[in-house]
Parts: C-alpha cells; structure tokens; sequence
C-alpha cells in the first residue's frame, strides 16, 4: 500500500512539471459524464493522461494542448489552435 502511495505520490509530481507547458497528445477516445458533457481523452509521448472538455477530436488525431490543471489521475488540458 506505500509503495501504492509513492507511485501516486512521484506520478503527481512529474505530472506538476508540465503544468501550463504545451504538448501534443494522441486523441484516444471520448466521453461524457453525467450532464452529458464531451470530453476527448488522450495520452501525452510521456504517458501522461490527458482530458480536454468540450472537445470531440477523432481517435488517432494529434492535438496540440496546453496542459492546466491535475484532477485525479489526469491532467485537464485546452486545445491550442495556431
């Protein structure tokens, strides 16, 4: 259970480090929660999980993001636009 801990503990941590950085993320799936409100999850180069709300891009698309804030086990993120 510490080592659990730890695990979660160093995982918040390196996520903080790309807080408010931009990166791109491979568009993974979607989902709604109990409003019905659509958000687009995928994963970062780094493994880190990302949600985007609002946002309903295609699976396998690449999407630049800036990564915002820590919820859990992903990191809320907005989609840049050039």
């Amino acid at each position: 259970k510490k080592l659990q801990e730890l695990s979660k503990e160093l995982f918040y941590d390196f996520q903080k480090k790309f807080l408010n950085s931009i990166a791109e993320i491979l568009v993974e799936d979607e989902i709604k929660d109990k409003e019905g409100r659509i958000y687009s999850r995928g994963i970062t180069s780094n493994y880190i999980k990302i949600i985007i709300p609002d946002f309903v891009g295609k699976k396998g698309e690449i999407v630049s993001v800036k990564l915002n804030q820590i919820i859990s086990n992903y990191v809320i993120s907005s989609v840049q636009t050039n």
